[in-house]
């Protein structure tokens, strides 16, 4: 007896990450944390430099979550619609499952480079607005 992937709950974990980037990215994008912190907002190196760089770095990747999430959301209803519901066979639905699961997961690798990438084009290494 394995562990089937099967059932009406699957279908709601793939669209569970895009609403919850949804959600975390208005948090970020109208009220980040008011100062660096390790316990919430978008935390790196760069961003802890100080506030105005956190200040931007939380309200431009809550922007860029909110993008995202939504192409994700899309992605995975569209996708439960056209593929999941045609073939509910439990191998098929969990291999996608896992490419889905590993898309979701680029699009934040690409959030964190983007973001990354925009504070180095507004901010010098000591943290000064360029």
């Amino acid at each position: 007896m394995g562990l089937h992937l099967t059932g009406p709950w699957i279908y709601a974990v793939y669209v569970l990450i895009p609403i919850l980037m949804i959600i975390f990215g208005a948090w970020l994008a109208t009220s980040p944390p008011k100062k660096p912190q390790l316990g919430a907002g978008y935390r790196t190196p760069m961003s802890l430099k100080n506030k105005d760089i956190w200040i931007f770095a939380n309200k431009y990747s809550g922007k860029l979550f909110i993008v995202f999430g939504v192409i994700a959301l899309i992605g995975s209803v569209l996708a439960d619609i056209f593929l999941l519901r045609n073939d509910n066979e439990a191998g098929k639905v969990g291999t996608f499952g896992i490419i889905l699961f590993g898309v979701q997961f680029l699009l934040i690798l690409i959030i964190v480079i983007l973001t990354e990438t925009a504070l180095r084009a507004n901010f010098d290494k000591a943290g000064n607005r360029k």
